[in-house]
């Protein structure tokens, strides 16, 4: 073996694995590390952010949200990030202090990546939902876990409506001590 000759190969290599991967992603490859389909990725979080934008707000869920007359409660979906997904929170009202719990439940707000619509991810009390925006109300397309209908089914898909009202998080009350 000659130690000249295995630097010389040791180069050649090194050389050809830079020009293979510099050709994976165009110029910047090597200094960014982007690569093939980015372009796709960015323009798909791009119409995420667009699509789930219209729905940022503070939303009154009806009185019976959860099949418990007079039960109140705040539904929180927040600016949508850079990653095209928005956290949304749950501000279940404690009914009897009249205050806002201090650990709200959180879930997200994503944009499907096969179609248009919008999922309510990650709440136990909207399983499989789905959300819609007529001008100022949200509707949520979910699951009855609860059987908020009373008719014991407790798989169908039913309609939740919320208004969203002209407040940020911290105007919807005291919190709980």
């Amino acid at each position: 073996m000659n130690p000249m000759n295995d630097s010389k190969i040791a180069i050649a290599l090194t050389i050809a694995a830079s020009a293979a991967l510099s050709a994976c992603g165009g110029e910047s490859a090597l200094s960014s590390g982007s690569g093939s389909g980015d372009g796709t990725q960015n323009e798909q979080i791009a119409a995420a952010i667009t699509l789930i934008e219209p729905f940022v707000g503070v939303y009154d869920l009806q009185q019976n949200w959860n099949g418990i007359d007079g039960d109140q409660a705040f539904l929180s979906i927040r600016l949508t990030g850079n990653d095209g997904v928005s956290e949304a929170v749950l501000f279940d009202v404690d009914d009897i202090d009249n205050c806002i719990p201090t650990r709200p439940s959180t879930g997200e707000v994503i944009k499907d990546p096969f179609s248009n619509r919008v999922f309510l991810n990650d709440f136990i009390q909207f399983s499989a939902a789905v959300l819609t925006l007529n001008g100022t109300t949200l509707n949520i397309n979910t699951v009855d876990a609860s059987d908020i209908d009373s008719d014991g089914d407790r798989e169908e898909t039913i309609d939740i409506s919320a208004e969203r009202v002209a407040m940020v998080e911290n105007d919807l009350g005291p919190l709980c001590e």
